[in-house]
């Protein structure tokens, strides 16, 4: 097996962890290709400690393999998500068990040193060969299904939006990131073991390359409270990503969120977007689901979310 060994990232890597990223992409017919300065500003975004929790596995100079953790932090607990891949030539040689086996010593380090509970989340996508195997093997346990829909444009116009009379879009700035936090951390409260969004992470957003000014969309109620917001992204050819449909609960059920969904989704085809991806948690107990299907989404393929704990207060290490 070649690459044996995990290396810190090193800034040197940058460029040739961006070539694996687009390599992958290419090979599972992804149009979008990650620049540099893209991969640049995920690995800084403010307090989540990625650039310095990430690991490269290296073929000579080549990076065939990468992992980012991404830490976030609440007063009980820290949440780590995961994010990676290994070069599509070299999968099935071992090289994902030594990054996961490497991951989880770094992390129960991590949990001993701060005395701290450290849960793991590990996405698998059920249409790679040997994610699930993977995930399986280390004894991972299921957290939830996430369900990939997609939408392709057809002959059925998109409806228009109806909103509750007085309220009204806008496109969010800096100066709503506060609202925007409350909204996504109330609207997903029923999520276990959430780690609330900061309103230092929404600025980050806002001013990063992920903004879409089109399509980024926040909803006012008719005394200008912000109480929704929908946002996605054109992520390549005619295609877009709708990546974040959040309501407050107190305003759920009034037709919100089919109206955010109806103007992205008018707005993403004046773009000659004509095809859409989003997805949503199998267990979301809103009418989310029902709302994409009968929008025309159609669901495709199947993500596992799994979770490993460590906790050294209760010896689970």
């Amino acid at each position: 097996m070649v690459g044996t060994n995990v290396w810190p990232f090193h800034n040197s890597y940058t460029s040739k962890t961006v070539q694996l990223i687009n390599e992958n992409a290419s090979y599972h017919n992804i149009k979008h290709k990650t620049t540099i300065e893209e991969f640049n500003q995920f690995l800084d975004e403010p307090g989540e400690e990625i650039r310095e929790n990430t690991f490269v596995v290296l073929d000579g100079e080549k990076v065939i393999a990468y992992q980012s953790l991404c830490f976030i932090k609440s007063d009980e607990f820290i949440n780590v998500y995961s994010y990676g891949t290994v070069h599509y030539q070299y999968r099935r040689q071992g090289i994902g068990s030594l990054l996961l086996t490497h991951t989880l010593m770094h992390l129960k380090e991590r949990a001993e040193k701060e005395n701290i509970k450290i849960i793991y989340n590990h996405m698998v996508w059920l249409n790679i060969d040997g994610q699930n195997q993977l995930a399986i093997k280390f004894k991972l346990a299921k957290y939830t299904d996430l369900l990939s829909y997609n939408w392709r444009k057809s002959n059925i116009p998109i409806p228009l939006p109806v909103l509750p009379k007085g309220y009204s879009f806008k496109r969010p700035t800096t100066e709503d990131a506060e609202y925007w936090a409350k909204i996504d951390n109330e609207a997903f409260s029923w999520r276990k073991n959430k780690s609330e969004i900061q309103k230092e992470n929404v600025i980050f957003e806002f001013n990063s390359l992920e903004f879409s000014p089109d399509f980024y969309i926040l909803c006012l109620n008719e005394r200008r409270e912000p109480v929704g917001f929908i946002c996605g992204k054109e992520e390549g050819p005619q295609r877009g990503v709708i990546s974040t449909l959040a309501v407050l609960p107190d305003y759920q059920g009034v037709g919100i969120g089919k109206a955010l969904l109806s103007e992205i989704m008018n707005r993403m085809q004046e773009h000659d977007i004509n095809h859409i991806r989003l997805s949503v948690d199998a267990n979301n107990p809103t009418s989310a689901i029902q709302l994409y299907e009968k929008s025309g989404f159609k669901m495709g393929k199947r993500i596992i979310h799994y979770i490993y704990e460590m906790d050294p207060r209760k010896g689970l290490l």
